[in-house]
């Protein structure tokens, strides 16, 4: 390149660069740069070698010239910060001919709620030490949530105080919800439907819910409660038999007062929802014929799906 500069006030600026790259082993990159100022004499000279090593590590090494500052041999070793949270680091020295050998070295850390950053840098003779940490604080729903820096909007996700839900943000896990049932999801890009999901796998076997699912677009600088409203109610499987203690054959029909009919499986294994502690279930097997079971439930509740009987399906022909 030829730059050739004229500025407001009349300086005159000319500069020959010439640069030059190239990828060698393992994805490492080799860049030559060399500047020429006419008026001026001498050249100034720069070589970097970029090595990565692994998904988040990385080294390099540069060697400068310059007519100004003589010549400085650089090395520096690179942690990234994960993109999940965890740490970071940067180390670095300098060895500088005009100048005190240079060392720098940097920390961080950021998990879901904070990122704190430090380090010092600067020759024997002057270190500078540094420090900072952000973070942000969201009120939403009476209760307080605490987060990194969010830039453009955020969600809180309610699951109507059911603990250690796992919430799926675009079908990606990103947490699991509080001892009160949320959880804040700040990085959500604004104007943009995303979809906010949570996995029932986690939830108790008694509960119901109308939907796992919502999609949604923020406006930006803004934030939403994407709630799941959920009902708790008393589920159980139940073995039924007849009077001779064999199964309740396949697809009979179980009814209930108030209730849809619910099917046999194999084995007179039936799922039945919504049951109280006394539970009358009335039996129309395949072939027409009726009988009558009792279902009486003394127990405590478990929130946990569990299995009674074998109970008796009485009032079948022998």
């Amino acid at each position: 390149a030829w730059l050739d500069i004229e500025s407001f006030d009349d300086k005159h600026t000319r500069l020959v660069n010439l640069f030059w790259s190239k990828n060698i082993w393992a994805n490492s990159s080799l860049y030559l740069s060399a500047s020429h100022d006419p008026a001026r004499d001498g050249w100034s000279m720069a070589m970097s070698l970029q090595i990565p090593l692994g998904r988040l590590h990385s080294a390099a090494v540069s060697v400068e010239s310059t007519p100004d500052g003589g010549s400085t041999q650089r090395v520096n070793y690179n942690r990234a910060m994960p993109s999940d949270g965890g740490f970071s680091y940067n180390l670095a020295y300098a060895r500088q001919s005009r100048d005190p050998d240079y060392q720098q070295a940097t920390l961080g850390w950021r998990n879901n709620k904070l990122e704190a950053q430090g380090g010092v840098y600067g020759d024997r003779e002057s270190y500078t030490s540094w420090g900072e940490l952000r973070g942000a604080l969201v009120m939403m729903d009476n209760k307080l949530f605490a987060a990194n820096q969010i830039n453009d909007a955020f969600a809180v996700i309610s699951t109507d105080g059911q603990p250690d839900i796992t919430v799926n943000f675009e079908n990606q896990p990103v947490g699991k919800t509080d001892n009160d049932g949320y959880l804040l999801i700040s990085g959500v890009t604004a104007y943009y439907p995303a979809n906010y999901s949570i996995d029932t796998l986690d939830l108790p076997a008694d509960t119901r819910i109308k939907e796992t699912d919502r999609r949604l677009a923020l406006r930006r600088n803004s934030g939403y409660l994407v709630e799941f409203p959920m009902e708790q109610e008393r589920v159980v499987n139940v073995i039924l038999h007849d009077e001779n203690n064999a199964a309740i054959p396949v697809s009979s029909q179980i009814l209930r007062r108030g209730q849809p009919p619910t099917p046999v499986g194999y084995d007179g294994l039936a799922f039945l929802e919504s049951v109280g502690e006394y539970n009358v279930l009335d039996v129309t097997l395949p072939d027409g014929r009726q009988c009558r079971a009792t279902l009486v439930l003394d127990k405590p509740r478990s929130h946990r799906l569990e299995t009674e009987g074998p109970i008796i399906c009485k009032g079948l022909a022998p």
